[in-house]
């Protein structure tokens, strides 16, 4: 289990790169009601991994690292109820990754990534909570009163991901290797 943990948290590492949040400015409430990305997002911060230390390895679950402000309207998904995003690597991400880390650590990594999102779809079939695989490159998220537009694709983006929902809160990119413990942290149930 330690040699699988220390594997993923080396290959988020070194897929990961050191970008600044953009001062931008992002819709929130009614159409023409905005806010700066930093107020939109610093809640966001306290739901970071705190298990490392690392800062490349938080960037990974930075929501702001993945914020958009256009996307394509014919590749997107709106989710504006609690559920649960499951995300796996589109070919593209998955052939540079097995060009990048060789056949085998992609095997090895693309098993260790299955699992630990197996974890997160038992929890939440367990606690009746909607699981969702978009294959559309951005995400909508619709609340009860902000609305932010992920890119899953975005440069910070290992492929894998698993995102928590619900329409009274931002959407939180987990990091948590223990779905359960993400679930009463971000759900609590």
């Amino acid at each position: 289990m330690y040699k699988a943990l220390s594997f993923f948290t080396t290959v988020l590492f070194i897929m990961s790169c050191n970008q600044a949040p953009k001062k931008e400015e992002t819709e929130m409430g009614g159409p023409h009601v905005t806010a700066p990305v930093d107020s939109l997002v610093k809640s966001v911060h306290a739901a970071s991994p705190k298990d490392s230390g690392d800062l490349e390895k938080e960037n990974n679950f930075k929501l702001e690292n993945y914020m958009v402000y256009s996307y394509p309207p014919d590749d997107y998904i709106t989710v504006n109820k609690t559920c649960v995003v499951v995300i796996y690597p589109t070919g593209d991400q998955s052939a540079k990754m097995q060009k990048h880390m060789g056949e085998e650590d992609y095997s090895t990594t693309a098993d260790d990534y299955a699992f630990y999102q197996s974890q997160y779809i038992e929890a939440a079939n367990k606690r009746k909570i909607e699981t969702v695989s978009p294959d559309k490159r951005y995400i909508k998220f619709v609340g009860d009163k902000k609305m932010v537009v992920l890119d899953r694709c975005a440069k910070v983006s290992g492929g894998w991901m698993v995102i928590l929902f619900r329409p009274d809160s931002l959407p939180r990119i987990s990091g948590d290797v223990e779905a359960d413990t993400a679930f009463v942290h971000y759900f609590g149930k």
